[in-house]
């Protein structure tokens, strides 16, 4: 590992990340893989699979399949989608649960913190899809009046807290035994990556204030909102790999020094990495269990490469 000191001041006085989910999707190139599988046909190995692959991956799961059925086949249902990789999305998600799942008269409500996307969703015209421009945490659905939540990717787009609040969200607006589709990337693999810095939790607390480290833990951000509200030379942190709890916690913000020559990271977005068994506690103990898991490893879009794990795993609320 290299060696590495952290910047002993506050990283930022105010992580505000309003528009780096915009920066993800271009980084992360979601269209652009979409539009591929469209016209080349379904490829495993895609290193950042849009829904519409995720969901072709759950499909391979026949014990995954029934339980879906069982519980919405045939049946007038309510979606609510947390974030939103690409607006055509959207569209899978409708054609999986009524081709595959089978259910009927799909109303779905698409919710994102970015109106950009929200108004690319609009512009579909797609019938029975509501568009909410709303923050995951605390949304104005009512308490149990959702039959499936779609969470494609969200826990890694946002810091632990978020996305450990944004669970309580959908165990608040999932009815009894409504069911969650949850895509995650974990961080078993990461310590693996290839040509990465890794500064342990340790290293982290110590160097950064309480404050920084907090925010690290809770907010949603990217380094342009680093460079905005701080002195820290914000390449520094590009690419390195911050445990920012104990027990495999990650945030990596961009990638290296390549991918801003090659014109491809455009704002240094953020991404939080966790380990499986993190997610499973915070699933439980908020009120699902888990009625099946769907794992590969893989790499992802950054250059250098990460090592990850990805599961699709099927939730019900209890």
């Amino acid at each position: 590992m290299k060696e590495f000191e952290m910047p002993r001041q506050n990283i930022t006085d105010n992580f505000v990340g309003g528009d780096s989910a915009n920066g993800l999707r271009e980084r992360n190139n979601y269209e652009v893989t979409e539009n591929k599988m469209q016209c080349e046909g379904f490829n495993p190995d895609i290193e950042t699979p849009p829904v519409a692959l995720n969901l072709r991956k759950l499909q391979e799961d026949d014990a995954m399949v029934e339980k879906l059925q069982h519980e919405l086949d045939d049946k007038p249902i309510r979606i609510a989608v947390f974030g939103i990789a690409t607006a055509h999305g959207i569209q899978s998600i409708l054609d999986f649960t009524e081709n595959v799942v089978h259910a009927k008269q799909p109303e779905l409500f698409a919710i994102d913190i970015n109106g950009e996307i929200l108004k690319k969703v609009d512009a579909l015209r797609l019938p029975n899809v509501r568009t909410l421009h709303e923050d995951a945490q605390n949304t104005s659905l009512e308490a149990g009046s959702v039959d499936l939540l779609i969470r494609d990717h969200m826990g890694n787009c946002c810091s632990p807290s978020i996305d450990r609040s944004a669970n309580k969200e959908a165990v608040r607006i999932l009815r009894k035994n409504g069911l969650s589709i949850t895509n995650i990337t974990t961080s078993e693999l990461i310590r693996l990556s290839a040509e990465r810095t890794i500064v342990p939790f340790e290293t982290v607390s110590k160097e950064l204030d309480k404050s920084s480290l907090q925010k690290l833990q809770t907010e949603f951000f990217d380094l342009s909102d680093i460079a905005r509200s701080s002195d820290i030379e914000t390449e520094k942190v590009r690419g390195l790999l911050l445990e920012i709890e104990r027990g495999g916690s990650f945030a990596i913000f961009g990638s290296g020094k390549s991918d801003i020559d090659e014109n491809v990271d455009i704002i240094g977005h953020g991404e939080w990495f966790r380990t499986l068994n993190d997610h499973i506690n915070t699933w439980t103990s908020d009120g699902f269990e888990i009625e099946d898991i769907r794992s590969r490893s893989g790499k992802d879009s950054h250059v250098p490469k990460l090592a990850c794990l990805r599961h699709i795993v099927l939730l019900k609320k209890i």
